[in-house]
């Protein structure tokens, strides 16, 4: 157990955990300067329904089974168990808001009442009243994962005697500095597209090196770094010989 505990917090793995996302954007990269931005294996790997939005869905399931399991052995840490019990819930509607809850496998027809939809599904995160949000909400997520970990232990340095369960918040609920590569490519990204214009967005006009697909991509880049934070602390936790009880 000792020597497992070692591997998974040695600095060889996190660091081949860190290159993973340069190394996947790299790849993309290559593909799109050797065969252009209109490559239809690119494509064809990014569209709806295709491989990278279904391994996304995949990723997202496995965070939500982590986070539920996070949050059982945080029973009696009613803030940690609330917020990895939220995680969980929101990870379980992410990852069935992608496959548009099986309207697409079922083919069926969103009902008269649900409100209007950028693309005509029963998804909330495509309604319109949303849809000036979103990339907003990429920002902060991908914001917050990226650079939680140099933040949030400030307040301790600020605030002294924050208890015994500021420092438990601190070990468990922030993801590490070895996964801030996925967050923070992501974060670029997503500001850079808050700026792009709308017809980008929708697909109606390429500019240059970036097209509307690359945002399957990075959510899928974003998605893996969320798994890893969660399956981190499902570790750190089922290694850990502190009291969490008491």
């Amino acid at each position: 157990m000792k020597r497992e505990n070692s591997f998974l917090e040695s600095r060889a793995l996190k660091g081949v955990i860190f290159v993973i996302p340069i190394v996947l954007i790299s790849i993309v990269f290559l593909i799109k300067i050797v065969s252009g931005i209109d490559d239809p294996f690119y494509k064809n790997l990014t569209k709806e329904d295709g491989v990278i939005e279904n391994a996304t869905v995949v990723v997202y399931f496995f965070s939500f089974i982590f986070s539920l399991s996070i949050a059982k052995q945080f029973k009696s840490k009613k803030i940690l168990f609330t917020l990895f019990l939220i995680l969980g819930i929101g990870f379980f509607i992410i990852a069935f808001e992608e496959i548009s809850w099986g309207q697409r496998i079922l083919d069926f027809e969103s009902p008269d009442w649900f409100p209007e939809n950028s693309q005509d599904e029963t998804t909330i995160h495509n309604l319109v009243v949303f849809q000036s949000y979103r990339n907003t909400a990429y920002v902060v997520v991908a914001f917050m994962g990226a650079f939680s970990w140099i933040i949030f232990p400030q307040i301790k340095r600020i605030v002294k005697n924050v208890g015994k369960n500021y420092e438990i918040f601190l070990e468990y609920a922030l993801p590490s500095k070895f996964l801030f590569s996925y967050f923070f490519s992501v974060l670029i990204f997503k500001l850079t597209m808050k700026f792009l214009p709308r017809e980008f967005i929708s697909g109606h006009i390429s500019l240059d090196f970036f097209i509307n697909y690359d945002s399957e991509f990075f959510e899928l880049i974003l998605a893996f770094g969320i798994m890893l934070f969660v399956f981190h602390t499902f570790v750190k936790l089922r290694m850990s010989k502190k009291n969490l009880v008491a």
